[in-house]
């Protein structure tokens, strides 16, 4: 069901007019709670800001209705002293930032053309939008007009394209946080001390559910299309909280150091003949220890380096170390989504059958060297194992290089509603 969000002065006769004829088209094609109408969408007792940032995250487009003295109504009530918030200015500023959102000014008659006006900075983008003008104020006509109006934007929401997010472990550089792109979504990547979450897991897991999951209804066209500028231990929590969502299509955009930027679906339930299989090494280490040591070697082998770690820290009590590996790993091995998938499936698989047997069930401390695709994937499919996890991470440029615990997770705290 597309959703619409109808931004309007509702001082303006003619504004309200309209709004509601619109609601009234769309609605009858869409079904109620298509439209989201300040008075009639907006539940009591909440706060009204969050309803309209949460609204924004849901709908596929927004229409801006323009009316005569639009542009000196933002002027009047910016400088007025009481402080109280234009919520048109509102509205509009927060959809603007959301660059993949299709923002339409609507202008209505008498309405002067915005680049005629100066605009504040946090709306001034709403005069580079491609937008509409209704040029007929009688009844019969306006309900023809609208009807085109609204023909044209079921075209534009179904050229929409992906919903794009980024995930960061860093200052981000092509986007900035503070530019046109509020899905981004930066993280302090700063370890966390031993046995406890990482600081940026609540904004992650917060964003996901608050930002990502809102803004993609079940059964899409469009697929859900995530970036990863981060580590395992990041993209691993990302799959982990993105897991089974059902009727949206995932896919994760690919930025290799040397080749041009491209986009892997996710596919959990496809095994792709050219799949490459995993192999599997098993060392017994200290008896009886509830704690598995899972080295995944894809585009080079590690179990040596996991096996020195182990061996200079031994208070960790490893039972076994499982070295999960390609023949011959290769930074190309893994070529497209569904390759990812399927490992992460392969792994996760046999991770279960062994742990079945196992009392009691361990605690995996998984170390990768493979595509940070392949980290998302199996948080997708370790999480369905209910075992607790902890992933490692390797400092290159630590002296001496070693690795470093940057999650660990359980499946309680994918599941915490709080």
């Amino acid at each position: 069901m597309p959703r619409l969000l109808i931004s309007y002065r509702r001082a303006d006769p003619f504004s309200v007019q309209l709004a509601d004829v619109i609601d009234q088209q769309w609605s009858a094609q869409h079904g109620p709670g298509s439209v989201f109408l300040d008075v009639r969408a907006c539940q009591p007792g909440l706060p009204f800001d969050q309803q309209i940032d949460q609204a924004l995250n849901q709908v596929d487009a927004v229409l801006a209705l323009i009316g005569p003295g639009w542009g000196e109504e933002l002027d009047r009530r910016a400088n007025q002293a009481d402080d109280e918030l234009d919520w048109v200015r509102h509205e509009l500023t927060h959809a603007l930032r959301r660059i993949y959102l299709p923002v339409v000014p609507v202008r209505l008659p008498g309405a002067a053309e915005l680049g005629s006006h100066p605009l504040p900075a946090d709306i001034a983008a709403l005069s580079r939008r491609q937008g509409v003008q209704l040029a007929k104020p009688t009844q019969d006509a306006l309900c023809a007009e609208v009807a085109e109006l609204l023909r044209h934007l079921h075209g534009v929401i179904a050229n929409q394209g992906p919903y794009r997010f980024v995930i960061q472990s860093h200052a981000p550089e092509r986007h900035p946080a503070d530019a046109a792109l509020p899905q981004v979504c930066v993280l302090d990547r700063h370890a966390a001390p031993a046995n406890a979450r990482p600081g940026w897991w609540p904004t992650l897991r917060h964003f996901i559910r608050h930002t990502v999951l809102p803004a993609v209804p079940p059964g899409s066209p469009h697929p859900l299309r995530l970036r990863l500028d981060a580590g395992y231990a990041i993209g691993f929590a990302a799959g982990a909280l993105l897991h089974g969502q059902a009727g949206v299509a995932i896919e994760l955009e690919q930025r290799p150091a040397n080749g041009p930027e491209s986009a892997w679906p996710i596919q959990l339930a496809t095994l792709p003949a050219d799949t490459p299989r995993l192999q599997y090494s098993d060392t017994p280490r200290q008896p009886a220890a509830p704690h598995w040591a899972v080295a995944l070697s894809v585009t080079h082998r590690i179990d040596a380096s996991v096996r020195q770690h182990l061996d200079a820290t031994p208070t960790l009590p490893i039972s076994r170390l499982i070295h999960a590996h390609l023949p011959d790993p290769s930074p190309i091995a893994v070529q497209h989504g569904p390759h990812a998938s399927a490992l992460a499936w392969q792994l996760a698989s046999e991770l279960h059958q062994r742990a079945s047997a196992a009392t009691p069930r361990p605690h995996l401390h998984l170390f990768i060297a493979a595509p940070i695709t392949l980290a998302f994937c199996l948080g997708q499919h370790l999480r369905r194992l209910l075992l607790g996890v902890t992933i490692y991470e390797y400092q290159p440029h630590a002296n001496p290089a070693h690795y470093l615990p940057t999650l660990e997770l359980h499946a309680e705290d994918i599941d915490d509603r709080g």
